[in-house]
């Protein structure tokens, strides 16, 4: 059995494009606003390749967090994102943050809320499991990144694709960084999701946010394979699995037939991380209405820098 221990929103970026001149010029503004921030040192500026990034720390809720601000060009037009991570920001640092924004943007957290765009997206979710424990397939992606898959993450898909994988073990992470133990294992299945074209505020009519990876204990999968011990497919996976291979490519070296069977199988001891329809449901309202009470009901005013 494995027990989920949380699901949480993580970070946010919002983007807004330049389509018109007005819109540029509304960019404009907001960067001379943000350079001079910078200026009064509120913000850092981080120049990049291909970007310029304002950014602020804070101490967060329980753990230190930050929020962004990046410049960038779109078709040779100034592009604004907005990044934050919703869940470690205490009450006092959103007050901070939704004082920029009120002088930063002509109408304020709410023009952030109505007329940014979400271009990343991550969800997460622990499980009380060992990272080596659990055998993770997906279909349709092809891209696997071995590289610290022996130091326990592992990623899935591409690195800017629509949705890609990160799964790892938090306990060791927080072990090595915090040094902290938490007495327990934990592994964190993270989603990220790009370019929705979705607002804030329609957060909620994203489903699935998982898509179709199948987690499964390792196990379980052992257990399916001895009550079907003519199951090429599972047998291939279990030598695989047990040899310290990685699910997702075991998977891949397969037939299209061979895929299908095995995931039909898999899917019946799998982890429903995406939730039953009313779950998740539930789940992303309370996401979108604690947003929604941040954005539009933000009433702290910030004294523009001199």
């Amino acid at each position: 059995m494995i027990t989920i221990k949380t699901r949480r929103l993580d970070r946010i970026t919002v983007v807004r494009a330049s389509y018109s001149q007005a819109a540029e010029q509304a960019a404009l503004n907001a960067l001379g606003i943000v350079k001079d921030f910078a200026k009064n040192g509120d913000l850092k500026t981080i120049t990049k390749k291909h970007a310029t990034s304002f950014v602020k720390s804070y101490p967060g809720e329980k753990e230190g967090t930050g929020i962004s601000f990046d410049f960038f060009s779109i078709k040779g037009r100034l592009a604004v994102a907005i990044s934050f991570n919703p869940y470690k920001l205490s009450d006092d640092d959103w007050a901070d943050f939704l004082g920029m924004l009120e002088v930063v943007f002509e109408n304020g957290p709410s023009e952030v809320w109505s007329n940014f765009k979400l271009s990343r997206l991550e969800v997460a979710m622990d499980v009380k499991v060992p990272f080596q424990e659990l055998v993770c397939v997906v279909p349709k992606i092809t891209v696997v990144d071995p590289q610290y898959w022996t130091k326990g993450t592992l990623y899935l898909g591409h690195r800017y694709g629509a949705r890609s994988y990160c799964i790892y073990d938090k306990r060791k992470q927080l072990a090595e960084k915090k040094v902290v133990d938490l007495g327990h294992d934990l592994t964190r299945v993270e989603v990220t999701l790009r370019g929705t074209g979705k607002t804030l505020g329609q957060f909620s009519t994203l489903c699935k946010p998982f898509g179709d990876l199948v987690v499964v204990r390792k196990s379980s999968v052992i257990g399916l394979q001895k009550k079907s011990p003519t199951s090429i497919e599972l047998s291939m996976l279990v030598k695989g699995v047990l040899a310290g291979g990685i699910a997702q490519n075991i998977y891949l070296d397969m037939d299209s037939y061979s895929r299908k069977l095995l995931l039909k199988r898999l899917k019946s001891v799998a982890l429903n991380l995406n939730g039953t329809f009313d779950d998740w449901n539930g789940w992303v309202e309370r996401q979108v209405q604690m947003l929604e009470t941040r954005f539009l009901g933000a009433s702290v005013q910030l004294a523009a820098p001199n």
